[in-house]
This record gives structure tokens, C-alpha cells and sequence, in this order.
């Protein structure tokens, strides 16, 4: 396996020592979204707000619109020539054509809102009977 978590902390190293370097603007968005590929909701669909890096169960299309542009734009595979880019380039495709898709997302959304509350209402049920002893 990478190890992109200490690729990731070397280029935000890079970053506060040069602000103005843009590389590592680049390679922080290719391994962001390297990295939210692998974190899968139920170990078998993407997170594609984590791809994205919005707000879970954003509806503005315009909101989700303006990250999908800024994200393209960074990791176009054009102008971002690390390895990998053209990966993360397409993971961002991907996530923008689900959620701005109302018919693909309803499904994702339903998916991810029965996970949320099994896992709420698991950790509901354990702080009450903690509270109970």
C-alpha cells in the first residue's frame, strides 16, 4: 500500500513553507481523493461527498457545482501532471455525476441515512446503558 498519509503530511509541510508553490496544492488534491476512494461507505460504495469535500447530504447543486469546478480545475489531467491525477480526476467525475444526478443520488442518500442512524441508534442504546449502571 501508498503511503499516502505520509505523502499528505509532507505536502502540507510544503505548503506552510511556501504558500505560493502550487505543487503542493496539487498533490494534496490527488491524494485527498486517493484517499476518500478508499474510505467506502459499507465497505462497498464510494463516499462521494468525501470525494467532493462537501457536507454530507448537501442538496445546492450550485454548492456541489462550484466544488466539482474547483476540484476539476486542480486536478485537471492537463495541467496536474503527477502520477495519479488522472485517478483522481475521474473519482471527482464520478462523484459529480451522481449527486448532481437526483435519480443516482436518492439511492446513495437512502444508503448512507440507514447507516447513519444504525450507527446512532447502536450509540444511543450504549451511552443509556452506561447511564443505566
Amino acid at each position: 500500500m501508498r503511503d499516502l498519509h505520509g505523502t499528505r503530511l509532507f505536502a502540507i509541510r510544503a505548503r506552510k513553507s511556501d504558500s505560493m508553490y502550487e505543487a503542493s496544492e496539487h498533490l494534496l488534491s490527488v491524494i485527498d481523493k486517493l484517499l476518500a476512494d478508499w474510505l467506502q461507505i459499507n465497505d462497498h460504495h464510494h463516499d462521494w461527498y468525501e470525494i467532493l469535500q462537501i457536507h454530507r447530504y448537501t442538496i445546492n447543486i450550485d454548492h456541489i457545482a462550484t466544488q466539482y469546478r474547483c476540484l476539476a480545475l486542480l486536478l485537471d489531467p492537463h495541467r496536474n501532471l503527477l502520477a495519479f491525477a488522472n485517478h483522481a480526476f475521474s473519482f471527482v467525475h464520478d462523484a459529480w455525476s451522481v449527486l448532481s444526478n437526483p435519480a443516482k443520488r436518492s439511492p446513495e442518500l437512502r444508503k448512507e441515512i440507514k447507516v447513519r442512524s444504525k450507527r446512532d441508534n447502536r450509540a444511543e442504546g450504549e451511552r443509556w446503558s452506561k447511564q443505566k449502571n
